[in-house]
């Protein structure tokens, strides 16, 4: 069982996907937060892994501290890889699933 590369295209699905199968993957090792930070780090590649490198440099310019957490870095990345179109997207799909 190998967790899947994320390069950070911009079809939101594989972002979504990447998380969930990550998120499994973490479960079934029982890995703790820093080592699932880790691994998900290893498996960031060409502009997933650029914004990570410029992500890390430009905390570390403002003086703030460095990511060390898989629930750091997700957060980080949602707010990155998942747009406020999509959210919006979902929640209208959720809302008519509601109605009906």
């Amino acid at each position: 069982m190998n967790p899947p590369k994320f390069e950070g295209t911009l079809n939101l699905n594989h972002y979504l996907e990447w998380i969930q199968t990550l998120e499994s993957f973490f479960d079934v090792k029982e890995y703790l937060d820093y080592k699932a930070f880790k691994m998900a780090t290893f498996k960031l590649k060409k502009y997933a892994l650029i914004w990570y490198e410029n992500t890390k440099r430009q905390r570390a310019k403002e003086g703030r501290p460095q990511i060390k957490t898989w629930s750091k870095l997700r957060k980080l990345m949602y707010k990155r890889f998942l747009s406020d179109l999509y959210k919006n997207e979902l929640y209208l799909r959720i809302s008519s699933l509601n109605q009906d």
